[in-house]
């Protein structure tokens, strides 16, 4: 009689060919009506290796008669009017807008920092959409007639849109300044890894108090890259790529 556990099917992911197909196609749409996007995405691979596809945040696109069934045959699921979502993979969101009141296509590109990307790319005239602190900020990179390129930062949040999120008062500043200190410089060495587990959970139950858990697991993995960076050569390696 066989002992083994069964693998949790919440985490049994499987191959998503349809939406893949559908991801890469919209890319390459957006990729044929910007310059700015392929020249992005030249830079990306040989900089960085890596994919322009894998930065993609979200596609806001024309909402034709049949783009819901294709979206729908792909695996994606219906979130809101507007929102669609793959649940069984990590694909960029899909968000669907009247054709007759909205022609162009958006992109919206992963970034750590909106301003930091500004900077490197020399576009520091560029106003941003969203306060400093914000969880959501985005700045327009790219106006082509027929696609907007956008670039978007996000702490804990998938939206797209930062009038969606109420301001950053002084308070929430402060607080998140005092834990994204708290968690780059927490203890690392204990006796026991039982005590490293207790103090580091101690730590992070009193950030989600005050800032909930989403914004709390965003500053906890920065840290934690910030640090394994300044300790690591791979990590510095990795940062510089």
């Amino acid at each position: 009689m066989s002992t083994s556990l069964a693998a949790p099917t919440q985490f049994d992911w499987q191959t998503q060919p349809k939406a893949a197909c559908l991801v890469h196609d919209l890319l390459n749409e957006a990729c044929s009506r910007s310059h700015f996007l392929r020249h992005l995405g030249d830079r990306l691979k040989k900089e960085t290796g890596t994919r322009l596809i894998d930065w993609i945040h979200s596609f806001l696109i024309p909402s034709r008669s049949d783009r819901k069934q294709v979206l729908l045959e792909a695996g994606y699921q219906t979130i809101s009017t507007s929102l669609y979502r793959h649940q069984g993979g990590l694909f960029p969101d899909i968000y669907l807008k009247p054709e007759q009141l909205f022609e162009e296509g958006e992109i919206f590109i992963k970034v750590e920092s909106v301003a930091d990307f500004l900077l490197a790319q020399g576009l520091v005239e560029t106003p941003i959409e969203g306060e400093a602190y914000a969880v959501v900020r985005r700045a327009c990179v790219d106006l082509s007639p027929a696609q907007k390129v956008w670039v978007i930062e996000s702490h804990g949040e998938r939206g797209i849109d930062p009038a969606e999120y109420p301001t950053p008062t002084a308070s929430l500043v402060m607080k998140l300044v005092h834990y994204a200190e708290k968690f780059r410089l927490r203890k690392r060495h204990f006796e026991t890894n039982a005590e490293g587990f207790s103090h580091t959970l101690q730590l992070v139950r009193q950030a989600i108090q005050d800032l909930g858990p989403n914004r709390t697991c965003d500053l906890f993995f920065a840290a934690e890259r910030a640090y394994w960076q300044a300790v690591s050569a791979c990590g510095e390696t990795g940062a510089g790529a």
